[in-house]
Parts: C-alpha cells; structure tokens; sequence
C-alpha cells in the first residue's frame, strides 16, 4: 500500500473542496493543461483563508470570486506536501480522467468509421437498433443488459459507444436490414431473442462500431438483409469487412423467397462473392425479395440462436 504523504488530510477539509473540485474539472477537460486559472464565487471566510494560506496572496473580504491559478496551486502542493497537483487530486479520489483525449479518440474513432464521402456530423444522430446484447460495462452496458432482461429493443448511438465502451461477450450476434424483423423478434420471442442488430437500410457509423466491437471480441456476426441489387452489396461489404457470415442469404434462399416474389429487382447488379449462384439466380429471376417476407424464417433462427 502506497504511503499517505504527510499534510494532505489538510485538503480533505471543506474549504478546499469547492477549489480542487473546479481544478479537477478543468484539468480533465484540458487534459493537464496547467496555463489556466479556476475560480471559486463568492467564497465564505474559511473558503477565502484556506487559499490566501495555500497561494500567499491577499484576497480582500469582499470579493465576489477568487481566481487562483493552476501553476500557483501546483506549486503550493508541492512546497505544502510534496505532491503535484494532478498527483494530490488522485490521492483525494480517481485518478484524472483525460477528457480531451477521449475526445479526440471519439473524432478519430467517427473518421475511421465514416466509409468515403460519408462525414458522421452529429454522433447523436447515428444509431443504431438493438435488441438482446447484454455486455458488460458500465453505463451503456447496464442500459443493454437491463433492455434484455426485457427483450426490449432500444436505439444506441454513436456517443454512447464511444463514451460507454461496452465488454461485448463472445457469441453469435444476428443483423438484418429492416427495424420490421427486429419488431417481430421482440413482439414474438422478446427475451428469448438471439441478440440482433439492425442496419436499417445502410448501415450507419454506430452499427458499423457495434460491429467491430462484436468481432474484436471474438464474437461471430451473421448477416441478412433484401435480396436486391444495393442491399447485396451492402451484404458484401459487411461481410468482407467483418468476416461475417451470410445469414439465409443463400440462392436456395432466395429461390425460397422469389417464389412468391412480386417486385422487380432495382440498380445494377453486384457480386456475390459468399454465393456466386446468388447473383446469377437473381439476374435469371429479376425479382426482388424483401426481408420482411421471409421473417418466419429469420425469427425461426433467432429463437434457436443459431
């Protein structure tokens, strides 16, 4: 167990603690920036004697706020107790969290994220459809893991992710295109879902972290989505990019689902590197099968989880 440096029971005292609060505040969102200044308004007598004491200069009774700055309060702990003034604020309670880089890992994470042309704007605006990821963590794992519980789907967005880094637990995790298969999956089966993510069309830059989260701790992403030619090339890039398996995405699945099909297929075609049989079947048909349609199937899967 580390030593308790000697005097620093000096600072648990309710004079300090309106002064090292703002400090902590403002060193954690500059990430250690010491060049600033912190005030306390309209400090009471005990307030303003313990920093006259602290930084040796004279604050008059009267003052409606009391600047200190950073540099003087570190060097006063230091002379006082030996500590710097980061190294105190951890002994009186956690170590400083360094907002600023959180920040500018949350920027770079929104840039690595964003496909070409595609600038995440607004991290509360990208989201993504969940229904039945317990994690661990806290914060947003909370949230997830008490949604479950419920079978209860819940939108998370970009900022939660990045804010509230979830521990995802290793296992199969199914995604789709349409929020209706997400629907019927928490009206038919609720808690009793496999998990499921949902794309909702393109997929958005919190689907594609959720995503990376999944597969970075060794969970294993299965993938389904319309059987036309933009939703199939989205297939492919999920799958390339994070090794996800085709869910019911088959030809013979979507023979299944053309028979009954009544939409023509729309865009240029696209490959199909996981089925090649799949393009050449969809080429040969020209019918579109929206995922919807096939949803007996898709809640089949999510009831067996697998």
């Amino acid at each position: 167990m580390t030593a308790v440096p000697d005097g620093i029971d000096r600072f648990r005292r309710p004079e300090y603690r309106r002064l090292l609060a703002a400090a902590r505040r403002s060193l954690e969102h500059t990430g250690g920036d010491l060049g600033r200044s912190v005030t306390v308004a309209s400090p009471n007598e005990a307030e303003r004697k313990a920093i006259i004491r602290l930084t040796g200069h004279y604050r008059p009774p009267a003052a409606g706020r009391v600047a200190v700055r950073l540099a003087d309060l570190d060097e006063a702990t230091r002379d006082a107790i030996g500590l710097t003034l980061h190294d105190l604020l951890a002994e009186l309670g956690a170590p400083l969290a360094n907002q600023l880089a959180v920040r500018a890992q949350s920027a770079a994470d929104r840039g690595r994220l964003a496909d070409p042309a595609d600038v995440v704007a607004d991290d509360l605006a990208s989201r993504v459809l969940v229904l039945n990821l317990a994690s661990g963590g806290t914060g947003l794992g909370e949230w997830l893991t008490g949604a479950a519980r419920y079978g209860t789907p819940c939108y998370v967005t970009l900022h939660q992710l990045t804010a509230h880094p979830l521990r995802i637990r290793p296992g199969i995790v199914f995604a789709c295109q349409r929020r209706e298969v997400v629907r019927r999956a928490a009206t038919d089966l609720a808690a009793a879902s496999a998990p499921l993510l949902c794309a909702e069309g393109r997929p958005s830059a919190a689907f594609r972290l959720l995503a990376e989260s999944i597969t970075n701790a060794g969970g294993e992403l299965r993938y389904h989505g319309d059987f036309d030619w933009a939703p199939v090339a989205v297939a492919a890039t999920l799958i390339a990019r994070y090794q996800a398996r085709p869910w019911r995405m088959s030809a013979d699945d979507y023979r299944a689902g053309a028979a009954g099909a009544r939409l023509a297929l729309t865009g240029a075609p696209q490959p199909t590197p996981w089925d090649p049989g799949l393009a050449t079947a969809m080429r040969q048909t020209g019918l579109a099968v929206p995922e919807q349609s096939v949803a007996d199937q898709l809640i089949g899967d999510l009831r067996r989880g697998g």
